[in-house]
């Protein structure tokens, strides 16, 4: 229903990206996006994947509040006017 598929925004399921520094590999910190503009959702994920390993986008308030829960992200990015929200 409110998600989308990850890899219609390049993002690869169940995999954990990591970014080397200095020769040391780090584990990014996982982002959840609730977005319910397909350009904008796919700009921000563009953005901050180099960054964050982005886990998900979402499309509703609903879904936002299920996927927290199955997906524990450590940082989520949401659009203020998203459907279903409160």
């Amino acid at each position: 229903m409110g998600y989308v598929h990850m890899t219609r925004f390049g993002l690869s399921s169940g995999q954990t990206r990591a970014r080397i520094n200095g020769g040391h590999t780090t584990k990014l910190r996982t982002l959840l996006l609730a977005e319910d503009n397909d350009a904008v959702a796919e700009a921000v994920v563009r953005v901050l994947r180099g960054h964050f390993d982005v886990v998900g986008v979402v499309t509703d308030g609903r879904t936002l509040i299920e996927r927290v829960d199955q997906l524990q992200p450590d940082l989520i990015v949401s659009d203020v006017g998203l459907k279903g929200s409160c």
